[in-house]
């Protein structure tokens, strides 16, 4: 009879199989493979030796991307970090039916040490392994409409939807990728794979439509759906011509805006550049996909491809779960008490940071967030890289941690302000099912900066080691729904929260293979930017580059140039001294001395307030004039509200983004204003409203619209008759 281990190790072999993993004995066959960072001492190798264990480690090997893990070996010096950590051990509840915050993973960092964990956290339970199937958790369907296929967008999905309402006709969320093939290419079998890739993922045939109450929904197409692939040929050119007709082809088709109502939200562009050489080129909007996507996609294109050209039919099993089940998921999960529990977390962890970082600016702020933007990158020194991830095993972090920390002292140092928010997206794709799927998962997580009190390094990197944690541990509450609660000063200039993001990218892009042909990526740049700056950092095998996206109409070139060799010079100095305080650390050019006075940051972050402090209202007025009073009901109906006086700030009555799109669809119904969204943003409150349209009104140039459509606004604002502004 077999014992209880024999039984463990047959179910886990199962459990392998179906998740596509490489066996068990295979993960640990060859005894000389290692996976460590530079400068790590090699464990001697201990093999699992439970069932526990050895489940632990084959997990471990998967999310690492490495041949074998030893019981002793710790995740971070095999090349684990923060949002990877966050993936293991969400595979980990998922299998073993567990809480595991990912500070488990910080504080008890081999194999043998977490299982040791995770038993006395069983308490003497029998321990059991779920299969993948198991571990899937029911996807209600309740607020689906099955008869028109029409289904609720992710919150992430809502928030593109809504900034395309924002400002209509824009490029700012599409994203453009493309490669250089060498070799022969058959057209129509690379047509047949593009297709075959739309017809296994719904994303990529879904539009979005307005339902009747107002609200946006997924609608998904069952038809066969064709694929737009422009073709370009250039071989007629001149030799040194073709290069910059190409870069400006693949620039013009990623820059055309998409229309979320239409089917598909992706296309194509495939240049000819000589007889054996062309550029495959495709734009995908923002709302239907994300980073990880495109591994997914360049890998189920080339085993199609491949499978195509040799006469196969397609090698790829079909797709279980497909977006719109993750979506329904999100609803299902933020009526739960844990969606409560996280949001609570995040409001006392943000409660009274300001809003705003005042960062010295080159240019005055616009009115209204541009999202034009450009990108300047730098390569760090040889053997920084491999100083900062000893720092980082010194405080048991992570690299990420390290580099967030260095970027906080970055700002600090130029802004002044000592508390502050960065922003860090992560991939959002704990889940087994998840990961296999096209469509837009990404998460945005908001990081406190605490420096005061003087702090030294090693004491910032503490504190955001704990901050990072924290985070992690609730990182499933939806950003744009902790918006929504916080309710921040709504201001169309610049993004809510945070206007600073930070990224560590440390694994490799996916490739795409067409049989025998050679394959390059071509980098598209279509000069956007959708915060003032964001900060990415590309971890190669010894070394690593920086790159900061910047907002053009904020900052000079020259600027961001200094900015990057600044933050080299600071890494230098932490890993040269950790323990000296942050505003000692060395920078170039004496930035606290040399920074000149700016005329724009002061003023940058005047009269804003900070998360979770009550505003002061204005003493209850109430509508004046028939206009404000028709503006008002609508207001009323839509927040729920039984008094809505003229000064009133419709966010702080509790409206945000899709509640906005509900008051121009009523507006529009039912007092014939056809108003941009965006000016609700910029006149909140009705008697600002009012006197935009009684006194600002150049229909022509207002609004995007016919003059026949500008004089029925005309009218209906006549209609109300005119009122006397109010000082």
């Amino acid at each position: 009879m077999k014992d209880h281990l024999e039984e463990e190790q047959e179910l886990l072999q199962r459990l392998l199989e179906k998740d596509g993993v490489a066996s068990a004995t295979a993960v640990m066959a060859d005894p000389e493979v290692t996976a460590l960072q530079p400068g790590m001492e090699a464990e001697p190798y201990a093999a699992p030796r439970t069932a526990l264990e050895q489940h632990l480690a084959t997990i471990w090997a998967d999310v690492l991307g490495v041949p074998r893990v030893g019981i002793h070996d710790d995740f971070f010096a095999l090349g684990g970090g923060s949002l990877c950590g966050a993936v293991m051990t969400a595979r980990v509840e998922d299998t073993l039916a567990i809480d595991l915050p990912v500070r488990e993973l910080f504080e008890s960092s081999t194999i043998a040490e977490l299982a040791a964990v995770i038993q006395t956290n069983l308490g003497g339970k029998e321990l059991r392994i779920k299969l993948p199937e198991e571990a899937a958790t029911a996807v209600s369907t309740r607020e689906a409409d099955s008869r028109t296929s029409l289904f609720p967008l992710s919150c992430s999905q809502e928030q593109l939807w809504f900034l395309d309402r924002l400002q209509p006709g824009s490029d700012f969320y599409n994203v453009a990728l493309a490669w250089r093939i060498k070799g022969d290419v058959h057209v129509s079998l690379l047509e047949r794979s593009l297709e075959e890739v739309m017809r296994r993922h719904e994303a990529l045939r879904t539009c979005f439509v307005v339902a009747g109450n107002g609200m946006p929904r997924q609608k998904i197409i069952s038809d066969a759906v064709k694929l737009p692939l422009a073709r370009f040929d250039l071989t007629e050119m001149e030799a040194g011509e073709r290069e910059k007709r190409a870069k400006k082809i693949l620039a013009e088709e990623g820059a055309k805006p998409f229309d979320l109502s239409q089917v598909p939200l992706w296309r194509g562009a495939l240049l000819r550049i000589k007889d054996s050489e062309h550029i495959l080129g495709l734009t995908l909007h923002h709302i239907v996909c994300d980073d990880w996507s495109f591994g997914v996609l360049w890998k189920e294109l080339s085993s199609l491809y491949e499978a195509f050209e040799k006469g196969e039919q397609s090698p790829l099993p079909e797709i279980g779960m497909q977006y719109k089940d993750y979506a329904l998921r999100q609803k299902e999960w933020m009526r739960s008490a844990k969606f409560r529990e996280q949001m609570e977390y995040w409001k006392r962890q943000l409660k009274g940071m300001p809003e705003v970082l005042s960062l010295p600016t080159d240019f005055p702020r616009p009115e209204t967030q541009s999202f034009r933007g450009r990108i300047e990158l730098r390569d760090l020194r040889s053997g920084l890289l491999e100083s900062l991830n000893a720092l980082s095993r010194q405080e048991r972090g992570s690299l990420f941690m390290v580099l967030m920390a260095a970027c906080q002292v970055l700002l600090m140092r130029y802004s002044g302000q000592e508390d502050f928010a960065v922003g860090t997206v992560i991939a959002n794709r704990n889940r087994l099912e998840t990961q296999k799927l096209i469509g837009f998962f990404l998460s945005t997580m908001v990081i406190r900066a605490n420096l005061q009190g003087q702090p030294t390094f090693r004491q910032v990197l503490r504190r955001v080691r704990e901050a990072m944690l924290g985070a992690f541990a609730n990182q499933e509450l939806p950003f744009e729904k902790l918006v929504e609660e916080l309710a921040p000063n709504r201001d169309v200039s610049r993004a809510p929260l945070f206007q600073v993001a930070f990224t560590l990218v440390s694994t490799p892009p996916a490739r795409l293979e067409l049989g025998q042909s050679e394959t390059s990526e071509v980098l598209v740049d279509l000069d956007t930017s959708k915060f003032d700056l964001a900060m990415v950092v590309d971890e190669g095998k010894d070394s690593a580059a920086v790159a900061l996206n910047y907002n053009t109409d904020l900052f000079e070139a020259n600027t961001i140039r200094r900015m990057l060799a600044q933050y080299e010079h600071l890494l230098e100095g932490i890993v040269a001294d950790p323990d000296q305080p942050v505003r000692t650390l060395p920078m170039e050019n004496a930035l606290d001395r040399d920074l000149p006075h700016n005329p724009y940051q002061a003023a940058d972050a005047a009269g804003l307030p900070a998360v979770g402090e009550e505003r002061v209202n204005n003493v209850l007025v109430l509508p004046r004039n028939e206009l404000e009073q028709a503006i008002a009901t609508v207001w009323r109906a839509v927040l729920g509200r039984d008094q809505v006086g003229v000064h009133d700030n419709f966010f702080d009555l509790g409206g945000y983004s899709l509640l906005a799109v509900q008051v121009l669809l009523r507006l529009r119904a039912e007092l014939s204003l056809d108003l941009e969204l965006l000016h609700l943003f910029q006149f909140p409150t009705i008697d600002t409203l009012v006197r935009f349209l009684q006194t600002g009104y150049n229909f022509e140039m207002k609004f995007r619209g016919t003059r026949e459509r500008a004089g029925k606004q005309r009218k209906a604002v006549k209609k109300f008759g005119r009122c006397t502004p109010h000082g």
